[in-house]
């Protein structure tokens, strides 16, 4: 018997779960996985494997691209934070070169009638910071039901990773992107756990991404 012959026998005595941790572990490591992992000859262990594979399709692919849509959110967020801090620095400069006390709760620009330049930039800063805070909230929440729906989806990979590292990382800079803005605009007690609906947005999203692969499972 060839040393080959006896890898391949022993590449399939093992498990659809140790073949699919050996491959994980060999792509997060940066090499190629051993073709054998992907062989199997038992049918009933062939279709097991295949919905691994699946799940980290739809880990990696559905759960992935929500990923990156938070991430563009965030960073439009960004630029709209800094569109607030645009009009509170013009109103702080009016203040000061027109000597006014400037107003710590300005009132409503629509409903206030006639007020002072200042006023009313805070005014509009001010609506625009509750609009902020109520995006940067719900956009926290959705990325709290991603990564919760990945250690869902990670417990049947015996503990494994089945998340790529820069999907990871990009998950962690989101997050760190929102919470500095909840810190700059007073909204870190909004931060919280994911809100059921999110949960459930996310994991309807795997359902239905699993529903169209059932057919080659």
């Amino acid at each position: 018997m060839t040393m080959q012959t006896r890898l391949q026998k022993v590449t399939q005595s093992l498990s659809p779960l140790q073949r699919i941790v050996l491959i994980l572990r060999a792509q997060r490591e940066g090499r190629e996985p051993d073709p054998e992992l992907y062989r199997d000859s038992n049918p009933q262990q062939g279709k097991a494997f295949n919905r691994y594979v699946a799940l980290i399709y739809v880990i990696n692919r559905e759960l992935g691209g929500l990923c990156h849509t938070l991430s563009g959110w965030s960073q439009f967020l960004e630029s709209n934070a800094e569109q607030i801090r645009l009009l509170e620095r013009a109103a702080a400069q009016l203040e000061e070169a027109e000597g006014i006390e400037p107003v710590t709760r300005p009132r409503d620009w629509r409903t206030a009638g006639e007020m002072q330049v200042p006023e009313f930039l805070r005014s509009v800063a001010a609506e625009l910071r509750r609009d902020l805070l109520k995006s940067v909230t719900q956009r926290w929440s959705e990325a709290g039901a991603i990564e919760e729906t990945w250690q869902e989806l990670a417990d049947e990979f015996g503990g494994e990773e089945p998340v790529t590292p820069e999907l990871r990382a990009l998950a962690a800079e989101t997050k760190g992107r929102l919470q500095a803005l909840a810190q700059e605009f007073g909204g870190k007690r909004r931060l919280g756990p994911p809100a059921d609906v999110a949960l459930a947005e996310t994991r309807r999203v795997v359902d239905d991404a699993f529903e169209k692969l059932r057919p080659l499972l």
